[in-house]
């Protein structure tokens, strides 16, 4: 990417629901930090909001960018401001001097993305000073991008803000989804990555296939100094795709690898796989929420694995969206994960926080909203219409649950995938996920 694209990418530049959040960033800010998987929009998000471009994967200048930057750095950041410096873990040393050129109060601004977690900044080593970077705290703010959720790809006529809800907004009942089992299936297959919105679920697969290999023979072995199998990352792929939403522990799914492998590995060597992989934004868990300490409720402390978008998982074992509908229980699993996805996405603009809960009792609700000032919500994930007025019995019981050992829940939803429309049952709000918005 050059400063004369960014003419044509701010007149094709599809809003994203994070838009608004990073124009106010900026005004009270002046560096930060675009982080998340790739392909997921970042670059482009980026350049809607600048001026210019400083690209190190750029395949004309981005090694002659990366000079410039290690050599004659002030020059290299004179461009006019809001300067988008993409992928800037090419040239670590740029970190540092965003940082502290932010220090000078200048009012300059710059917008970052990067690919790789920056929990891994303090690892990092500048070439030129082989010193420990600065982790940028305080400094450059860090924005979560995911890929595009179902409102932001489709723009749908009807949309149900959930932060409305929560405002006290009345559901509008009757409000009939479209959506069949079959455009569901696709759109998992099909993921919310923008190169992929507009194929169809089989051609969208192979591209994320590719994306996963390029991941799996490039970043992991560039920006982790890790030495990486190409073919375990897969290999792990495939078992944690197996155990979609589900609160299978790491030594199950270390099972269940080893068990494909020719040759096994070590426990630790599995966990360290599983730690790339978080950095590289593939796969992701779900904490458990936990109720005031003061509650007598106790909640079992597993995480919920998920990937970043289900389309991963899809490439990553070859399900294609026929396999899918033709197996309503696993396609239940990924939709949950699809659900999740763009509850995540919306939780950035929000300041939500997504957890999942489930206690000794067996109770488990699939995700918990947490909104700040000890307020939350609850919601259960559905497939079918079908399966409707169980999650509602489920909430239910969950609210007099917490009602008599902690508070009640200040929004209980059901998130249904199809056949089925708006409506209140008994204070819980049934949405199609056809209409979820943030």
């Amino acid at each position: 990417m050059k400063t004369t694209d960014l003419v044509a990418i701010k007149w094709k530049y599809s809003p994203r629901i994070i838009d608004h959040h990073i124009e106010h960033l900026l005004e009270i800010s002046d560096a930060i930090l675009l982080k998340g998987p790739k392909w997921c929009g970042k670059s482009w998000t980026g350049a809607f909001f600048s001026n210019s471009v400083l690209d190190f994967q750029d395949i004309e200048d981005g090694k002659k960018n990366i000079e410039l930057v290690n050599s004659a750095p002030a020059i290299a950041i004179s461009t006019p401001k809001p300067l988008l410096i993409d992928e800037w873990q090419d040239a670590e040393i740029i970190w540092d001097i965003v940082r502290k050129k932010v220090d000078m109060g200048l009012n300059d601004k710059f917008i970052l993305t990067g690919s790789v977690t920056p929990s891994s900044i303090k690892n990092f080593k500048s070439s030129n000073t082989e010193q420990k970077k600065h982790s940028g705290s305080g400094r450059i703010i860090q924005v979560q991008m995911y890929p595009m959720t179902f409102y932001e790809k489709h723009k749908t006529e009807i949309s149900i803000s959930i932060s409305e809800l929560l405002n006290g907004k009345q559901l509008e009942n009757g409000l009939l989804s479209k959506l069949t089992v079959y455009d569901i299936a696709n759109e998992i297959v099909q993921g919310g990555w923008p190169k992929t919105r507009n194929l169809d679920s089989s051609d969208a697969q192979i591209l994320v296939g590719g994306y996963i290999n390029a991941i799996a023979d490039d970043d992991t072995l560039k920006y982790r100094n890790i030495r990486i199998n190409a073919k375990l990352v897969n290999k792990l792929l495939f078992s944690w795709t197996r155990n979609i939403s589900t609160y299978s522990s790491y030594e199950t799914i270390y099972k269940d690898v080893i068990g494909i492998l020719i040759k096994p590995i070590s426990l630790p060597t599995f966990k360290s796989y599983i730690s790339v992989l978080k950095d590289m934004y593939l796969i992701d868990e779900i904490e458990p929420w936990s109720p005031n300490v003061r509650s007598k409720t106790r909640v079992r402390g597993t995480t919920k694995k998920i990937l970043i978008d289900p389309s991963i998982g899809c490439a990553s074992n070859n399900i294609t969206a026929q396999k899918l509908v033709g197996d309503l229980n696993y396609l239940g699993f990924f939709f949950e994960n699809l659900v999740i996805r763009d509850l995540k996405a919306f939780s950035e603009v929000t300041n939500w926080k997504i957890l999942q809960y489930r206690d000794n009792s067996g109770l488990e609700v699939d995700a918990i909203l947490e909104l700040g000032n000890d307020e939350y919500a609850a919601v259960e994930i559905k497939l079918s219409n079908f399966h409707k007025q169980e999650a509602v019995e489920n909430l239910k019981r969950f609210y007099k649950k917490m009602e008599k050992t902690y508070k009640a829940p200040k929004l209980m939803i059901v998130i249904v995938g199809i056949g089925s429309f708006t409506e209140v049952i008994d204070g819980v709000h049934v949405i199609p996920y056809e209409f979820l918005k943030n």
